[in-house]
């Protein structure tokens, strides 16, 4: 195992040990060169103080750790709306919200987010009215398994004035 994957599993360890007694949870961490990517989240939006004191933290492990390099940059942060969901919690926090989901066949999918469970989430779209041929607005439930997602999404709307 090299050093960068060494430092990987330790930030996830001491990160996940940190996020479960502060009522946070771990969405991922990456590791590029010297540079180390943590990010968390709570069920509430996690706030920029919090991400600081997870940051100090983290600093203070990787200060005390004689095989991490002297030199590196540690980023703590929210996963924020461009990154995909990754976790079942994650989708569980975004429960009657929309969601913009890829499935791995390619299909696209944007709809409210109705059930979520360790196996998957359900969701339903909505289908506009069709005045032309005279069908009703109607709603279709999908229902997929995380290994059916390949990109899971918040759609970013603006609002017309």
């Amino acid at each position: 195992m090299d050093l960068s994957e060494k430092i990987k599993l330790k930030l996830r360890k001491w990160s996940e040990d940190y996020c479960r007694q502060n009522e946070l949870f771990l969405v991922d961490v990456t590791v590029i060169g010297l540079k180390y990517n943590v990010y968390a989240d709570c069920m509430t939006n996690i706030t920029i103080q919090e991400c600081a004191k997870l940051n100090r933290f983290l600093q203070g492990k990787l200060d005390e750790d004689s095989e991490v390099p002297e030199v590196y940059t540690l980023d703590v942060s929210s996963p924020g709306m461009s990154n995909s969901l990754k976790l079942p919690i994650q989708y569980q926090k975004r429960m009657d919200k929309n969601l913009k989901i890829t499935k791995t066949d390619g299909v696209d999918i944007e709809g409210k987010i109705v059930h979520v469970d360790d196996e998957g989430v359900e969701v339903e779209v909505t289908i506009p009215m069709n005045k032309k041929l005279k069908q009703p607005e109607r709603i279709e439930k999908y229902s997929l398994k995380y290994n059916e997602i390949k990109k899971a999404l918040i759609p970013i709307k603006f609002n017309k004035k």
